[in-house]
């Protein structure tokens, strides 16, 4: 949702999409479209051939969702989303590379927070809000 949202609002998705990450991405075909969208808001599907149609495909799926109003408080909401689960995948993964217990506790504060200001919220209109 958090892309189809930028495809909506380019004017400020555009600062949004720069503030995300591949990581922020688990499945490579939203990966891609992030990638793309970064560097091609304006027109997603200009220049992409035959040989993109996978992507050309989930481009449109993107720009046909409009479940969800495209407003600037929903962009932030769903910002934090993505935000939360790419540091729950970090702190899942902290002991397997080896990280020090202090860049853990750092990683379980920021989270801690992070879920803080998406419970005391606003309500955001849209399936799955939470």
């Amino acid at each position: 949702r958090m892309l189809a949202l930028c495809l909506a609002l380019p004017e400020s998705g555009g600062a949004y999409l720069a503030r995300l990450g591949e990581d922020h991405f688990t499945s490579p075909r939203l990966r891609a479209a992030f990638l793309r969208l970064r560097e091609h808001l304006d027109d997603p599907l200009e220049g992409l051939a035959d040989a993109d149609a996978d992507l050309i495909n989930v481009i449109v799926r993107l720009q046909a969702v409009d479940d969800e109003p495209a407003t600037a408080a929903n962009l932030e909401f769903r910002w934090m989303l993505l935000e939360r689960d790419r540091l729950r995948r970090e702190l899942k993964h902290a002991g397997d590379d080896g990280a020090d217990a202090a860049r853990t506790v750092a990683l379980q504060r920021e989270l801690g927070h992070l879920n803080d200001v998406i419970a005391s919220s606003p309500p955001v209109n849209g399936p799955l809000a939470r």
